[in-house]
């Protein structure tokens, strides 16, 4: 209530009403699937996951997202899972997308614009490829889990392709493409997203990433 009131004299009664409907439709949305408490979801936002997600405690969903499961697609089944964990935060325009399993840990802090799917429209590589005469929309989904574990933040307009896991506790800078797997405790930028930084629990501090290697290595620098 008092949060209303705030928003009513800042910027008039609309946006109460607004805050007022994403909650009532949040809680729907939490009794129709049996979500547990503080799942929250923002205007415009499409939740479009039948029943193929597990929902932790307090997910809080940005405006305009779009969180789907694929479970056929040209005439073929598939059988998504996608996990949220507890605490899990998604700003605005975060378009999540499973047709085999992404996994998304605890305390995981989203910003906006991320782009995160298990899956391509086509393979590129082995033996059997795609090719490009057929249209995208006609050819098989190929596919390969996504993990991203406890603690990670990802920047704003971060993208993160099939087959990659993100270790705990590691950040990826804004407008990086992740395409590889990022270990734990590091900092990752870039396209493809590379290790800048990792985290030196000894010295409880972050160093460059050439710095970690001659440590290792025995090398001062």
């Amino acid at each position: 209530m008092r949060r209303a009131i705030q928003i009513y004299r800042r910027d008039g009664p609309l946006p109460v009403l607004e805050v007022a409907f994403d909650r009532l439709r949040s809680l729907i949305v939490r009794k129709q699937r049996g979500f547990q408490n503080g799942f929250l979801l923002g205007a415009g936002t499409s939740w479009l996951t039948g029943p193929y997600v597990e929902v932790g405690h307090n997910l809080r969903v940005g405006k305009r997202c779009r969180i789907e499961t694929i479970s056929e697609h040209n005439g073929l089944s598939y059988f998504p899972r996608l996990t949220f964990g507890n605490n899990v935060s998604l700003n605005d325009d975060v378009h999540i997308a499973c047709v085999s399993r992404v996994e998304i840990g605890n305390n995981v802090l989203m910003a906006s614009k991320i782009y995160i799917s298990d899956h391509n429209h086509g393979s590129y590589s082995g033996e059997h490829q795609d090719s490009p005469v057929l249209a995208p929309g006609e050819r098989h989904l190929g596919y390969a889990p996504v993990v991203i574990e406890d603690n990670v933040w990802l920047g704003e307009l971060v993208s993160v392709l099939p087959g990659v896991t993100i270790g705990e506790g590691s950040i990826i800078g804004a407008n990086s493409v992740v395409s590889r797997n990022i270990p734990p405790y590091c900092i990752a930028v870039g396209t493809p997203a590379c290790v800048i930084k990792r985290y030196d629990f000894k010295f409880a501090q972050w160093i460059h990433e050439s710095s970690a290697v001659a440590k290792h290595s025995g090398e001062v620098i």
